[in-house]
């Protein structure tokens, strides 16, 4: 197994990307009012099917009924985040599953409001550790601990439930040790996941995490 991920700053030429596309991808996008929108998703299918390593038409790119990308005609997972400027794409061998997920590191976020109903008391301690131990503001490392939760269930594919996992300690390089909730844990068993690595990487302007699991 090799995940193959890619982080694209949309300055692109977008006829380029579009080239990419197919018709009916092309169709379904422009059905959004939002320009903005409209943009980040266009490169982000070009750049999932830049990973594949072949300009191809043939596979599109479809949604599932909980918001999950899917590739036709190709033996591959897929995950597609983007922000702002930014779009990070993930794919995998169809044997694994993934979930990637891209943030900005000022991303205006309540530390209150956010600590109280996304983070276990646990996550509260590993939080003011790591604060200390990489020098990072308290509202930084929670956009880092949102990433990480946000590629979690992705990857998993069910609803977004922050305090069922919690981050325990991130590792220099960038290895994440976590915590699932029992009820989590089912719904990975019922699924046949196993979590294989989690991983995030950060710089001034942008965090970005990977998660990869198994399939049983």
């Amino acid at each position: 197994m090799k995940a193959k991920t890619m982080l694209l700053s949309a300055s692109l030429d977008l006829d380029e990307a579009k080239s990419y596309l197919s018709n009916t991808e092309l169709v379904s996008i422009y059905k959004t009012k939002n320009t903005g929108l409209i943009k980040q998703k266009i490169y982000s299918y070009y750049t999932a099917k830049k990973l594949l390593g072949k300009k191809t038409k043939n596979s599109s790119i479809s949604y599932s009924k909980t918001g999950r990308p899917i590739f036709t005609n190709e033996k591959y997972d897929l995950s597609i985040s983007h922000k702002h400027d930014r779009v990070y794409v993930g794919i995998v061998d169809e044997d694994y599953r993934i979930g990637v997920d891209i943030e900005h590191c000022n991303a205006k976020l309540n530390e209150s409001r956010f600590i109280k109903y996304f983070l276990t008391d646990e996550e509260c301690i590993a939080i003011e550790n790591f604060c200390a131990k990489n020098e990072i503001s308290v509202s930084r490392a929670l956009v880092i601990f949102l990433s990480i939760k946000e590629s979690f269930f992705k990857c998993v594919d069910c609803d977004f439930k922050p305090k069922s996992l919690s981050i325990v300690n991130i590792l220099k390089q960038g290895s994440v040790k976590i915590k699932c909730s029992k009820n989590l844990k089912n719904i990975m068993e019922k699924r046949k996941l196993k979590i294989h690595y989690i991983k995030v990487k950060y710089d001034k302007k942008y965090v970005h995490s990977i998660t990869i699991m198994k399939k049983k």
